[in-house]
Protein backbone atom coordinates (compact mmCIF):
# COMPACT_ATOMS: atom_id res chain seq x y z
CA UNK A 1 0.00 0.00 0.00
CA UNK A 2 2.84 2.35 0.92
CA UNK A 3 4.49 1.65 -2.43
CA UNK A 4 1.29 2.53 -4.21
CA UNK A 5 0.96 5.81 -2.25
CA UNK A 6 4.60 6.71 -2.89
CA UNK A 7 4.17 5.94 -6.56
CA UNK A 8 1.01 8.04 -6.78
CA UNK A 9 2.70 10.93 -4.93
CA UNK A 10 5.72 10.81 -7.22
CA UNK A 11 3.45 10.79 -10.26
CA UNK A 12 1.53 13.79 -8.92
CA UNK A 13 4.73 15.72 -8.23
CA UNK A 14 6.03 15.00 -11.72
CA UNK A 15 2.71 16.09 -13.20
CA UNK A 16 2.77 19.35 -11.24
CA UNK A 17 6.36 20.05 -12.19
CA UNK A 18 5.53 19.28 -15.79
CA UNK A 19 2.67 21.76 -15.74
CA UNK A 20 4.90 24.37 -14.12
CA UNK A 21 7.54 23.91 -16.78
CA UNK A 22 5.02 24.07 -19.58
CA UNK A 23 3.43 27.18 -18.05
CA UNK A 24 6.83 28.86 -17.81
CA UNK A 25 7.43 28.07 -21.46
CA UNK A 26 4.08 29.55 -22.37
CA UNK A 27 4.85 32.69 -20.36
CA UNK A 28 8.17 33.13 -22.17
CA UNK A 29 6.49 32.64 -25.53
CA UNK A 30 3.76 35.12 -24.51
CA UNK A 31 6.35 37.76 -23.66
CA UNK A 32 8.15 37.27 -26.98
CA UNK A 33 4.92 37.64 -28.94
CA UNK A 34 3.97 40.80 -27.07
CA UNK A 35 7.33 42.47 -27.69
CA UNK A 36 7.01 41.59 -31.35
CA UNK A 37 3.60 43.21 -31.33
CA UNK A 38 5.07 46.45 -29.94
CA UNK A 39 7.50 46.45 -32.86
CA UNK A 40 4.67 45.87 -35.34
CA UNK A 41 2.62 48.57 -33.67
CA UNK A 42 5.57 50.97 -33.94
CA UNK A 43 5.54 50.54 -37.72
CA UNK A 44 1.83 51.42 -37.82
CA UNK A 45 2.31 54.45 -35.58
CA UNK A 46 5.25 55.74 -37.64
CA UNK A 47 3.40 55.08 -40.91
CA UNK A 48 0.63 57.37 -39.67
CA UNK A 49 2.98 60.07 -38.38
CA UNK A 50 5.03 60.05 -41.59
CA UNK A 51 1.97 60.16 -43.85
CA UNK A 52 2.19 56.60 -45.18
CA UNK A 53 -1.18 55.75 -43.61
CA UNK A 54 -4.31 57.72 -42.82
CA UNK A 55 -5.41 55.36 -40.05
CA UNK A 56 -4.56 56.74 -36.59
CA UNK A 57 -3.19 54.24 -34.05
CA UNK A 58 -5.62 52.95 -31.44
CA UNK A 59 -3.20 51.33 -29.05
CA UNK A 60 -4.80 47.90 -29.41
CA UNK A 61 -2.45 44.92 -29.69
CA UNK A 62 -3.17 42.62 -32.61
CA UNK A 63 -3.96 38.94 -32.29
CA UNK A 64 -0.96 36.80 -31.57
CA UNK A 65 0.30 34.77 -34.55
CA UNK A 66 -1.87 31.71 -34.98
CA UNK A 67 -4.50 32.98 -32.55
CA UNK A 68 -7.60 33.33 -34.69
CA UNK A 69 -11.07 34.16 -33.45
CA UNK A 70 -11.81 30.44 -33.62
CA UNK A 71 -9.00 29.12 -31.45
CA UNK A 72 -8.52 32.24 -29.35
CA UNK A 73 -11.08 31.28 -26.66
CA UNK A 74 -9.49 27.83 -26.38
CA UNK A 75 -6.02 29.31 -25.86
CA UNK A 76 -7.36 31.73 -23.27
CA UNK A 77 -9.07 28.88 -21.42
CA UNK A 78 -5.88 26.87 -21.04
CA UNK A 79 -3.64 29.88 -20.44
CA UNK A 80 -5.03 32.21 -17.74
CA UNK A 81 -2.12 34.62 -18.14
CA UNK A 82 -2.97 35.05 -21.83
CA UNK A 83 -6.62 35.49 -20.82
CA UNK A 84 -5.70 38.24 -18.36
CA UNK A 85 -3.80 40.03 -21.11
CA UNK A 86 -6.76 39.65 -23.46
CA UNK A 87 -8.68 42.15 -21.34
CA UNK A 88 -6.16 44.86 -22.21
CA UNK A 89 -6.53 44.15 -25.92
CA UNK A 90 -9.98 45.72 -25.87
CA UNK A 91 -8.74 49.04 -24.50
CA UNK A 92 -8.62 51.84 -27.00
CA UNK A 93 -6.35 54.82 -26.39
CA UNK A 94 -7.66 58.26 -27.33
CA UNK A 95 -4.47 59.62 -25.74
CA UNK A 96 -2.31 57.76 -28.25
CA UNK A 97 -4.36 59.20 -31.11
CA UNK A 98 -3.99 62.74 -29.78
CA UNK A 99 -0.23 62.42 -29.45
CA UNK A 100 0.16 60.81 -32.88
CA UNK A 101 -1.92 63.57 -34.50
CA UNK A 102 0.30 66.27 -33.00
CA UNK A 103 3.42 64.45 -34.17
CA UNK A 104 1.93 64.00 -37.64
CA UNK A 105 1.29 67.76 -37.91
CA UNK A 106 4.82 68.51 -36.70
CA UNK A 107 6.52 65.86 -38.85
CA UNK A 108 7.27 68.07 -41.92
CA UNK A 109 9.15 70.54 -39.71
CA UNK A 110 11.09 67.76 -37.97
CA UNK A 111 11.87 66.23 -41.35
CA UNK A 112 13.19 69.56 -42.61
CA UNK A 113 15.51 69.87 -39.61
CA UNK A 114 16.84 66.37 -40.25
CA UNK A 115 17.54 67.12 -43.92
CA UNK A 116 19.51 70.18 -42.85
CA UNK A 117 21.42 68.05 -40.30
CA UNK A 118 20.29 70.43 -37.55
CA UNK A 119 18.91 67.56 -35.48
CA UNK A 120 19.76 63.88 -35.21
CA UNK A 121 18.01 60.79 -33.86
CA UNK A 122 19.62 59.42 -30.72
CA UNK A 123 19.63 55.78 -29.58
CA UNK A 124 16.77 56.34 -27.12
CA UNK A 125 14.10 57.37 -29.60
CA UNK A 126 14.43 61.17 -29.26
CA UNK A 127 15.89 63.96 -31.40
CA UNK A 128 18.84 66.12 -30.41
CA UNK A 129 20.23 69.41 -31.69
CA UNK A 130 23.47 69.01 -33.63
CA UNK A 131 26.33 71.54 -33.67
CA UNK A 132 25.44 74.21 -36.25
CA UNK A 133 27.04 77.50 -37.19
CA UNK A 134 23.79 78.51 -38.89
CA UNK A 135 21.84 78.23 -35.64
CA UNK A 136 24.53 79.90 -33.58
CA UNK A 137 24.43 82.86 -35.97
CA UNK A 138 20.65 83.26 -35.68
CA UNK A 139 19.34 83.40 -32.11
CA UNK A 140 15.66 83.48 -33.10
CA UNK A 141 16.02 80.49 -35.38
CA UNK A 142 17.89 78.61 -32.69
CA UNK A 143 15.18 79.33 -30.13
CA UNK A 144 12.46 78.18 -32.54
CA UNK A 145 14.39 74.99 -33.27
CA UNK A 146 14.95 74.26 -29.59
CA UNK A 147 11.22 74.75 -28.93
CA UNK A 148 10.32 72.35 -31.72
CA UNK A 149 12.77 69.73 -30.42
CA UNK A 150 11.36 70.11 -26.90
CA UNK A 151 7.75 69.70 -28.09
CA UNK A 152 8.61 66.70 -30.26
CA UNK A 153 10.51 64.92 -27.49
CA UNK A 154 7.73 65.60 -24.98
CA UNK A 155 5.21 63.97 -27.30
CA UNK A 156 7.50 61.04 -28.00
CA UNK A 157 7.96 60.39 -24.30
CA UNK A 158 4.20 60.62 -23.72
CA UNK A 159 3.65 58.16 -26.58
CA UNK A 160 6.17 55.66 -25.20
CA UNK A 161 4.74 56.02 -21.71
CA UNK A 162 1.22 55.40 -23.00
CA UNK A 163 2.37 52.22 -24.74
CA UNK A 164 3.78 50.93 -21.45
CA UNK A 165 0.53 51.86 -19.68
CA UNK A 166 -1.52 49.91 -22.22
CA UNK A 167 0.47 46.76 -21.44
CA UNK A 168 0.36 46.52 -17.62
CA UNK A 169 0.78 42.74 -17.59
CA UNK A 170 4.19 42.92 -19.23
CA UNK A 171 6.70 43.48 -16.45
CA UNK A 172 9.50 43.33 -19.01
CA UNK A 173 8.05 46.18 -21.10
CA UNK A 174 9.65 49.31 -19.66
CA UNK A 175 9.93 52.83 -21.00
CA UNK A 176 13.54 52.09 -21.94
CA UNK A 177 12.49 49.06 -24.00
CA UNK A 178 9.88 51.06 -25.93
CA UNK A 179 12.33 53.92 -26.51
CA UNK A 180 14.86 51.52 -28.04
CA UNK A 181 12.23 49.85 -30.21
CA UNK A 182 11.26 53.21 -31.73
CA UNK A 183 14.88 54.31 -32.11
CA UNK A 184 15.65 51.13 -34.04
CA UNK A 185 12.53 51.48 -36.19
CA UNK A 186 13.50 55.02 -37.13
CA UNK A 187 16.96 53.80 -38.09
CA UNK A 188 15.38 51.16 -40.32
CA UNK A 189 13.45 53.97 -42.04
CA UNK A 190 16.47 56.31 -42.30
CA UNK A 191 16.76 58.48 -45.39
CA UNK A 192 19.95 59.80 -46.94
CA UNK A 193 21.30 62.76 -44.98
CA UNK A 194 19.81 61.76 -41.62
CA UNK A 195 22.04 61.49 -38.55
CA UNK A 196 21.82 58.85 -35.84
CA UNK A 197 23.63 58.02 -32.62
CA UNK A 198 24.45 54.38 -31.95
CA UNK A 199 23.82 52.70 -28.56
CA UNK A 200 26.54 51.75 -26.07
CA UNK A 201 28.32 48.44 -26.61
CA UNK A 202 26.05 45.44 -26.12
CA UNK A 203 22.98 43.72 -27.58
CA UNK A 204 21.32 46.97 -28.69
CA UNK A 205 24.43 48.11 -30.52
CA UNK A 206 24.67 44.79 -32.36
CA UNK A 207 21.02 45.08 -33.42
CA UNK A 208 21.49 48.64 -34.67
CA UNK A 209 24.65 47.61 -36.50
CA UNK A 210 22.74 44.79 -38.21
CA UNK A 211 20.21 47.34 -39.52
CA UNK A 212 23.05 49.39 -41.01
CA UNK A 213 24.31 46.45 -43.11
CA UNK A 214 21.81 47.56 -45.76
CA UNK A 215 22.79 51.22 -45.62
CA UNK A 216 25.74 53.35 -46.64
CA UNK A 217 27.04 55.57 -43.87
CA UNK A 218 29.58 58.20 -42.97
CA UNK A 219 31.26 57.99 -39.58
CA UNK A 220 32.57 55.30 -37.28
CA UNK A 221 30.44 52.21 -36.83
CA UNK A 222 31.24 52.08 -33.13
CA UNK A 223 29.26 52.31 -29.85
CA UNK A 224 27.95 55.78 -28.93
CA UNK A 225 29.15 57.31 -32.22
CA UNK A 226 27.06 59.59 -34.41
CA UNK A 227 26.76 58.37 -38.01
CA UNK A 228 25.19 59.81 -41.13
CA UNK A 229 23.16 57.69 -43.53
CA UNK A 230 24.14 58.48 -47.12
CA UNK A 231 22.15 55.85 -49.00
CA UNK A 232 21.21 52.20 -49.27
CA UNK A 233 23.33 49.31 -50.53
Amino acid sequence: MKRILVGMTATAVIAVLGCALRTEHKIDAHITVDIRHIEQQADSVLDFIEGESETPPEGQPAEAPGESSVIGPFIQAINPIRQAHAATLKEDSPRMKEIALRMKERFPKVEALKKQALVGENDRGYIELRPSEALEADADRKNDTQKLVHEENNDRKELYTEIVRLNPDQSNLTLTVVERIYAKKRLERAKAGEIFRLPPEGKDFEEFKAVLKNKQIEGKLEPKEWIKVTGTK
